[in-house]
């Protein structure tokens, strides 16, 4: 029997087909599922208004996901109980936060295809949570419990960006221009993603980040300062905010950004140097020493 939890509106018809241990209705509870044990990977089988689909020409990636999971957060030990936030938006019906333990990689990548084949754009927090939050909450500061990376989240120009045309702003870099701004920093890219509107940067670090500790919140200040001043010096707008919250959440490789309507585009890994193994003999100590400082 199909499975329906419409507090939205009336379920429609089926539209996908799931492994019996996904959990899309806890996502998007308008959805109506066909658990089906014969696809491990959601596909919809038809449309309607209220339902996108992923769209053919960019089907999922599931190899991706699983690339950047291993890249990113597998290399740690993690705690029990820490669980990974992944946050889908679905236009017109906000945000929806699933988690799943931290190690299990595989229901991390069925809980980022149920989201994509439901046309919606798919994210992950950059650090793990503790558990026990309610699905209509991303967590905060208070919630993190360690950053496996610093990271860089930039708008170009190619993207669908509120400010974009602020009168003011400094312009936004093309992608080529972010791309060598970016591999411009003293420290090595891990983990280089297009997510269809800009560029997010993973730069892997051999131990977790405390933000709260002394020298974690030192080398988040005197990252977010050197990147800001990387691109403002050469007149090029980057949005400072984000650069130090480790409540931040970015995109999943391998999914679709869905911010332009009717046209969806790939979130994808960049080349093969992207994943290049990460350099772990570097220390927070000496990331910190490495970054240089930034006047207040």
């Amino acid at each position: 029997m199909p499975l329906s939890w419409g507090y939205f509106r009336p379920a429609p018809e089926p539209v996908v087909t799931l492994s019996p241990h996904t959990s899309l209705t806890r996502a998007f509870p308008f959805v109506q599922i066909a658990a089906q044990i014969t696809d491990p990977i959601p596909r919809l089988a038809h449309r309607t208004d209220m339902t996108p689909r992923m769209d053919q020409a960019y089907p999922f990636d599931a190899e991706a996901v699983r690339r950047f999971h291993r890249a990113v957060f597998a290399p740690h030990q993690w705690p029990d109980d820490a669980v990974l936030a992944v946050p889908t938006i679905l236009k017109g019906y906000g945000v929806r936060t699933n988690r799943v333990p931290v190690g299990d990689i595989d229901r991390f990548v069925d809980l980022c295809a149920e989201g994509a084949s439901a046309g919606a754009d798919v994210y992950v927090n950059v650090a793990p949570q503790r558990p026990g939050l309610d699905i209509s909450a991303r967590g905060g500061k208070k919630d993190a419990l360690g950053l496996p990376a610093l990271f860089a989240d930039v708008d170009t120009a190619d993207g669908a960006h509120k400010a974009a045309d602020k009168p003011g702003e400094l312009p936004l870099p093309t992608r080529a221009q972010a791309v060598e701004l970016l591999r411009s920093l003293p420290v090595p890219i891990t983990v280089l993603v297009a997510t269809g509107g800009g560029l997010h940067a993973w730069y892997c670090l051999a131990e977790l980040l405390e933000h709260n500790s002394k020298a974690g919140a030192e080398l988040l200040r005197r990252w977010k300062a050197t990147v800001v001043r990387t691109f403002r010096e050469t007149g090029l707008r980057i949005d400072e905010g984000v650069l130090a919250d480790p409540a931040r959440m970015l995109s999943v490789p391998g999914t679709l950004n869905q911010k332009r309507p009717g046209d969806p585009r790939p979130v994808r890994l960049l080349g093969d140097d992207a994943m290049a193994p990460p350099e772990w003999e570097q220390s927070i100590a000496r990331w910190v020493a490495e970054i240089t400082p930034a006047a207040a």
